[in-house]
């Protein structure tokens, strides 16, 4: 009998705890969107009708990041390291059972923050963020092949920044990576 080869795992767990050094901006929801998760009280009635960014909800309503909005940074940070993008797309973002939820959650209420804007007609504009006393936390699975690159996209991609006003500064973020498998 042959000897047999010992097998290499195809896939690697990394425990991803992202903090925000700069205020992470939410995306924009439709008015209708946001009165659905007031509805659930998920959010306040009165926040809801002047809300202009939030970020969406899970079937909990907990606040959440989607994996594509993270994948973003990690593919545009492959691309300023050499690395093939496919590195920065190639990863799923999984559960403590090992399913595939490809979200992550925000742990606390996300800060409300209320910004004059100066027009010929002055209005409000309200948006949740968060900041540097929140962390994130996650499990991703990655190609055991592509893990240093990955770990190396995704450690630059927090220079880049994530969701909106990237441009002027918001969204920058802090990454610890600790290797579970």
């Amino acid at each position: 009998m042959g000897r047999r080869e010992p097998q290499i795992p195809q896939y690697t767990l990394i425990e991803v705890t992202i903090t925000p050094i700069t205020w992470i901006v939410a995306p924009h929801l439709s008015e209708e969107q946001l009165m659905r998760y007031a509805e659930r009280g998920w959010i306040d009635v009165e926040l809801a009708k002047h809300l202009d960014r939030a970020f969406p909800r899970d079937y909990r309503g907990q606040p959440i990041i989607f994996k594509h909005w993270l994948e973003s940074p990690i593919v545009r940070a492959c691309v300023k390291l050499g690395y093939e993008k496919r590195i920065g797309r190639n990863w799923e973002i999984i559960d403590d059972k090992g399913f595939p939820i490809n979200y992550v959650v925000i742990p606390e209420k996300p800060l409300v923050y209320r910004r004059a804007v100066l027009t010929e007609r002055s209005t409000m504009e309200v948006f949740e963020y968060i900041d540097s006393t929140y962390t994130l936390k996650f499990l991703a699975k990655v190609p055991t092949a592509n893990a240093k690159k990955w770990c190396e996209a995704i450690n630059y991609s927090g220079r880049i920044g994530l969701l909106s006003r990237t441009k002027k500064g918001f969204g920058k973020y802090k990454v610890e990576l600790k290797i579970k498998s």
